[in-house]
């Protein structure tokens, strides 16, 4: 998911596109997924990112079209860009024009810690669930002891960002999974955050 704006960081440049330790952060998340288990990776893009599009362009990713799924394995899909959940309700309904029952990981682009090593355990623990979605949960005290930002959390516990769903727009029985790495928790949204990811980074 990489269409929002980025206007808690207080910069002209399109949050997928703001320089984190030397490269874009939808840079580092795109190399994390290619190091893991996941087979293809569609970047969602919205009209609020027109130079994350061209960036993505140069690095060969392709126009998303469902006769094409089968032929690469990265590519770029246009969102109406209004809101989150319409976006990622967008994105599932023209998956399951596909297949209803591919496996769709959720990752934000302003997630830079979340290596492929993370990304698979908890590949690797979706496949163990007996439920068609699975959201990662931060306990809140992570946030808490290491001053980082975040929106809300729920009975001490904040959302991490990563989801995976089955690939059917439709309200899927959900698993809980709780994860205490404070790579979940660095969510690279506020300029408070980054501040302490490059600190934890020297």
């Amino acid at each position: 998911m990489a269409g929002g704006r980025g206007t808690r960081l207080n910069n002209k440049v399109e949050k997928p596109l703001y320089n984190f330790n030397g490269k874009p952060l939808i840079d580092h998340v795109i190399g994390n997924l290619q190091k893991s288990k996941v087979d293809k990776i569609i970047i969602a893009l919205s009209p609020h990112t027109n130079q994350t599009l061209k960036h993505l362009k140069e690095k060969g990713f392709k126009n998303f079209n469902l006769d094409l799924i089968d032929s690469y394995n990265e590519f770029i899909l246009s969102t109406p860009g209004e809101g989150y959940l319409k976006d990622y309700n967008y994105i599932l309904e023209l998956l399951e024009k596909h297949s209803k029952k591919d496996t769709v990981l959720f990752i934000n682009t302003d997630l830079p810690f979340i290596n492929y090593n993370i990304l698979n355990k908890v590949l690797n623990e979706y496949e163990k669930v007996q439920t068609d979605a699975l959201s990662v949960f931060v306990p809140e005290e992570i946030f808490n002891t290491n001053n980082l930002d975040y929106k809300y959390a729920y009975k001490g516990l904040v959302p991490s960002g990563l989801n995976i769903v089955r690939s059917e727009n439709i309200i899927q029985e959900q698993e809980d999974l709780i994860l205490p790495h404070i790579e979940l928790a660095l969510n690279m949204n506020t300029l408070n955050n980054i501040q302490i990811g490059l600190k934890l980074l020297k």
